[in-house]
């Protein structure tokens, strides 16, 4: 199945990000107008990128174009300026903590309320920081093909682990589907198959990272940490003619509706039109939504 986690990780020293389109840290050096990346040159505020190299800061990172020569440097450093250069400097989403410090002086790990014994403000999380996340969701459903029939694996609840870092990004990101059945669909009537067992489903380890999304606010892009194996999904019964041990791969982008909003708790929704997934080397569709909060209490958000 598919993790339904409203906050992202890196793949070990760099990121994926493929066709995703960013705001370039300097105005003008672009080659887009609009978060889509599909306008004329206009602004020049956004890039097309293929790959995010090197974290320079929180929030800002050294990302190759999607074309080479698109871009303003040199490296994967973003330290020589070239003119049409193969890497750029572009903003990347990144996540904030109510927390002890700065001078917004809210009275609470909340940040709702300020006064004058406050000490709490949206801050940015560091490099060096980590903060583990949990996550609870309600009934998911995979919808894909099995052995040339159309079937949706349906899950009540899943259970989400993981840590957040720098720059919109988590790590260790595992989810557990429980209650899990096997739904069978011939002519438009789905039909739950008691001949077939489906076990708790639990995700290889993914990561994910916030991207800009296509209606202007961040997105969620979910993707394996090693290969391109999402979770293995185990069909059994001794009279099931479904029994099967299949692969879930590929990736998905998933919407944050209130990412921008400092909240304890933000949901996660997943959809088809966001994914590549695809179950039994078929194409696949994923259905999901998670709350997603911080193990401390405390609350988040990307620009809150």
């Amino acid at each position: 199945m598919l993790a339904a986690v409203a906050i992202s990780a890196v793949m070990s020293a760099s990121a994926s990000a493929s066709g995703q389109c960013y705001k370039v840290v300097t105005a003008g050096t672009g080659r887009w107008e609009g978060p889509t990346c599909v306008e004329p040159a206009g602004s020049e505020e956004y890039d097309k990128v293929l790959k995010l190299e090197t974290e320079l800061k929180a929030g800002e990172w050294c990302a190759k174009g999607e074309k080479a020569s698109e871009g303003r440097f040199e490296d994967n450093k973003c330290a020589k300026a070239k003119l049409e250069g193969e890497f750029a400097k572009v903003l990347v989403p990144s996540l904030s903590i109510c927390r002890e410090g700065g001078t917004e002086k809210y009275e609470t790990h909340l940040c709702g309320k300020t006064g004058e014994t406050g000490k709490w403000s949206f801050l940015p999380v560091e490099q060096a920081e980590k903060y583990a996340l949990e996550g609870t969701g309600g009934v998911t459903k995979l919808e894909a093909t099995l052995l040339g029939e159309k079937v949706i694996i349906a899950c009540n609840k899943d259970k989400t682990t993981g840590e957040v870092e720098s720059g919109g990004r988590a790590k260790g990101v595992v989810v557990v589907y429980e209650e899990c059945k096997l739904y069978t669909i011939y002519k438009h009537v789905m039909a739950v198959s008691t001949a077939c067992a489906v076990p708790n489903i639990t995700t290889n380890k993914l990561n994910e990272f916030l991207v800009q999304g296509s209606d202007y606010g961040p997105e969620d892009e979910i993707e394996p940490a090693e290969g391109t194996t999402i979770a293995k999904v185990k069909i059994e019964g001794t009279s099931c003619a479904l029994a099967s041990n299949e692969s879930v791969t590929g990736k998905q982008i998933c919407s944050l509706p209130e990412a921008t909003v400092g909240l304890v708790e933000h949901a996660l929704g997943c959809s088809p039109g966001g994914g590549t997934l695809e179950f039994d080397k078929k194409p696949a569709s994923y259905y999901g939504t998670t709350l997603v909060k911080l193990t401390n209490g405390a609350a988040w958000g990307t620009e809150p």
